[in-house]
């Protein structure tokens, strides 16, 4: 498995974590991920965490900066 395949699977469960208890969002975060894009996916991470006032775990920390460096910026 490449580095970035191990960034994609590591920020996706970490997400899956995350968001296990909000459904409907963790729905939308599929949606976008399944059509592969990864831009939409994390928008729809980052306004969850700051609309439910989630916080994140050192490890999710690190899989959230990891996946954003290489998808997002």
């Amino acid at each position: 498995m490449t580095n970035i395949e191990q960034v994609k699977e590591e920020y996706r469960k970490e997400v899956t974590k995350l968001l296990s208890g909000f459904p409907e969002v963790f729905q939308a975060f599929e949606k976008a991920w399944q059509s592969e894009q990864y831009r939409q996916a994390h928008l729809v991470v980052h306004e969850a965490t700051t609309q439910l006032d989630l916080k994140y775990s050192d490890q999710q920390d690190k899989a959230f900066r990891d996946f954003y460096w290489l998808f997002v910026a």
